[in-house]
Order: C-alpha cells, then structure tokens, then sequence
C-alpha cells in the first residue's frame, strides 16, 4: 500500500520536472546589430540561428492531425540564416552580438538533431528579435 502512494505521488510530482520541451528565449525583444542579448535553452547540443521571421518554416500538420515542427536534413543553410552559436550541457545560456542585418524581425530558431529519428532535425522557433 505505502508503495502505490509513494509511486502515485511521484507520478504527480515528475511530469512536470521531466518537461523534455525545447525552446530558446531572449533577454531582448528588441536589439541595435552590436548589441549583447543571451540567449537560453535547454542543457543539450543544440545549435542557435537568428533568422528573418518570414523565412522560419510553420508548424504543420502530420500524422493524423498531430502538430510537427519543421526539419532541416543537416543544419540548416538557408540563405539569411545566421548561426549564433552552440549551447552546451553545462552551458544553457549564452552572450552573442547581434549580427549586422537588415532592420526588421527575426527569430531565434535552435537547430536539434536529436529531436527527430533519422538524419534529420528539427527547427525550434524560439522568441522573436526586433532588429532596429
């Protein structure tokens, strides 16, 4: 009996410290090129690009109405894509200069391999960046 509370609470308890969600989130919603903004995600090998808004893949809708996130096959080259830089797992965190770019939206998209079976990856989009 002391076993199934013990395993109940627990049950209760880990789903939300065992959260497997990746994301990226800025400390700026707006920047100048040169400007310092970190950026933070999960402690994983990932991968962190700054691209225009307008070139970042949708969601879109696979496996029976299941919600997929885009993929890359390799990491991505797309033409304005920016790389930033890498997050480690003792580095979730990390300073990066705003790259000079045309003024306008971007978003921060973390490329992560192991998020899909097979040579693939998946294209996270994170917060957006306001380039002024």
């Amino acid at each position: 009996m002391k076993q199934c509370l013990v395993i109940g609470l627990l049950a209760l308890v880990l789903p939300t410290e065992a959260r497997a969600d990746i994301t990226v989130r800025l400390n700026h919603w707006n920047a100048r090129p040169g400007d310092q903004v970190r950026a933070t995600s999960g402690a994983f090998y990932l991968s962190l690009y700054l691209a225009p808004a307008e070139a970042v893949p949708p969601l879109h809708e696979c496996r029976r109405g299941a919600i997929c996130r885009p993929t890359s096959l390799g990491p991505p080259r797309r033409r304005g894509w920016i790389w930033l830089g890498r997050f480690f797992p003792g580095r979730p965190s990390f300073l990066f200069r705003v790259p000079r770019v045309a003024p306008g939206l971007y978003r921060a998209v973390v490329y992560c391999p192991p998020c899909v079976k097979g040579p693939r990856g998946s294209l996270i989009a994170g917060d957006p960046l306001g380039i002024r």
